[in-house]
């Protein structure tokens, strides 16, 4: 099949470049579809999912990570205690509308939170769509609570999902995992190795490290050490507690949390 040069940026450089076969994706004025031969095309992407069709005969199927808001955070926090949040459970769906519409292999997968739907996603889809997954790739995304990491669904596809965390993570260690980590070289400090603009690459791929830093340990081992302490409807009415004192705050946004108001 034909081929076309697909170009993905952001305001922080480039997302994507290299040849596609198709890319369907959501964008400010509705869905789109693109194949090779369309006149160039230049859109602004919306919120939500994207797959593309790669030339080697797969299909990427990406899931975006968290928004702003404050209650994209406060989901993010449930998935200590739910077994299934929202977006998790879209997820699921979408990634079965994938399949459905492409008789090709797959590989799903995303950073931050979208790392953690990929892997979800593969967990909970049908039989016959897990088994055209050949990887899940999760890019510093949470793991999962005690009851989902545990489970019979997570073995179904464990041994497919590769977990990439910088050396500092603190968001990638958070909840659970089963599944090994390859550890990323970044030149971010702290969490902001989060960004994965940080990633260091060369020759094609990312550097590596054996060893995560001592405060991603520390940090992984006291945050597992306080859910362990909290049953799951404690840890509800804590997270419920934060989000009352944070909406208080009039915000709608995580950003606008932190940014100086004049109160005079």
């Amino acid at each position: 099949m034909k081929t076309f040069p697909l170009r993905i940026g952001t305001p922080d450089g480039l997302l994507f470049e290299g040849e596609a076969e198709r890319i369907v994706c959501r964008t400010i004025t509705g869905d789109l579809a693109i194949l090779a031969g369309h006149s160039n095309f230049c859109t602004a992407l919306g919120m939500g999912h994207a797959h593309v069709a790669l030339p080697d005969g797969t299909v990427y199927a990406a899931f975006r990570g968290t928004d702003d808001t404050i209650v994209g955070w406060k989901e993010d926090f449930n998935m200590s205690f739910e077994t299934e949040v929202p977006a998790q459970r879209d997820a699921v769906a979408y990634a079965q509308r994938v399949a459905a519409a492409i008789d090709l292999p797959l590989i799903v997968g995303g950073h931050s939170k979208g790392g953690n739907l990929a892997a979800y996603a593969g967990m909970f889809v049908d039989e016959a769509t897990r088994a055209r997954i050949q990887t899940v790739y999760n890019f510093d995304g949470p793991g999962f609570n005690e009851a989902t990491i545990s489970s019979e669904a997570f073995g179904k596809v464990d041994m497919r999902i590769r977990t990439f965390v910088p050396q500092s993570s603190m968001i990638g260690i958070l909840m659970w995992h089963r599944e090994p980590f390859t550890i990323v070289r970044s030149n971010g400090v702290g969490v902001f190795q989060h960004d994965a603009y940080t990633w260091q690459i060369l020759g094609g791929g990312f550097m590596t490290l054996t060893e995560r830093t001592g405060h991603s340990h520390f940090a992984d081992d006291t945050i597992k050490r306080w859910l362990e302490e909290l049953s799951p409807d404690m840890r509800r009415q804590a997270i419920d507690g934060i989000y009352a004192v944070l909406s208080a705050s009039g915000g709608m946004n995580v950003s606008e949390l932190f940014e100086a108001r004049n109160t005079m």
